[in-house]
């Protein structure tokens, strides 16, 4: 019974917490529960062996949901950076992001030319939001692959930005 009681009063909190929000964080909110509700309601039982095995390169679909501050969230492109096992039940991947007119990749950032078949955007890989997701949020659909070049900047960007100057040396 107190877990109810506290539930509720948390549930309540939430309530008065999203109302205040401005009205398009409010409705990315609001959308997002049941995506968020469906994965609580089939964490337990998700059949992980119906994914491929997914290889470093692979640009795939995802549902990061609704995040907080500068995490990237929602409906993205990313690419896989790791190769996967078959019995995995997470990814570790880098969010893309399409570059306006006229728009420069930050310098932290991979920049990635246009991908071929996904759109005629140019692309960044936004290396500062690698992150390991579930599964879960892949939504189906086509699969794009990156070429050796795109990859090859990807990883020159991850030295540049989380090595340290003594193991570049010794890398390089």
């Amino acid at each position: 019974m107190r877990l109810q009681k506290y539930l509720k009063e948390k549930l309540d909190e939430l309530e008065q917490i999203v109302l205040a929000l401005g009205e398009k964080r409010k409705n990315m909110f609001v959308n997002w529960l049941p995506r968020h509700n469906s994965f609580l309601k089939n964490e337990a039982t998700y059949d992980y062996s119906k994914h491929i095995v997914y290889k470093r390169g692979m640009v795939i679909h995802v549902d990061f949901g609704f995040r907080v501050g500068a995490e990237y969230g929602g409906l993205h492109w990313v690419v896989v950076i790791q190769n996967d096992a078959k019995s995995a039940r997470t990814l570790v991947i880098v969010p893309l992001s399409s570059l306006k007119e006229g728009e420069k990749t930050h310098r932290n950032d991979a920049f990635l030319g246009v991908i071929e078949k996904l759109n005629e955007n140019e692309a960044e890989a936004l290396l500062g939001q690698i992150t390991t997701i579930s599964k879960m949020r892949i939504k189906p659909g086509p699969i794009y692959n990156l070429t050796n070049d795109q990859l090859d900047e990807i990883d020159r960007k991850i030295i540049e930005r989380y090595v340290s100057p003594t193991m570049k040396r010794k890398l390089m």
